[in-house]
């Protein structure tokens, strides 16, 4: 499980990036990409591998929560 989640959190990176990049006004950059990463977690551990969403579009909302409440 967890070399999959380090394969999932490479591959989201960018959009961790893109949705933090609109809060660096208030806080750091590394601060929200670490709230970024917390969000990727829960989506990962909440989605559901059979639903026809796909996880970026799921996992965005619980980046941006994060990224909005994480602190």
């Amino acid at each position: 499980m967890e070399g999959e989640l380090n394969s999932v959190i490479s591959d989201c990176e960018m959009m961790i990036y893109k949705i933090a990049r609109n809060y660096t006004k208030y806080y750091s950059l590394d601060d929200l990409y670490q709230a970024g990463i917390i969000g990727i977690i829960k989506a990962y551990k909440k989605y559901d591998k059979s639903s026809s969403c796909k996880f970026s579009s799921y996992a965005y909302k619980f980046i941006l929560g994060e990224n909005k409440n994480g602190f």
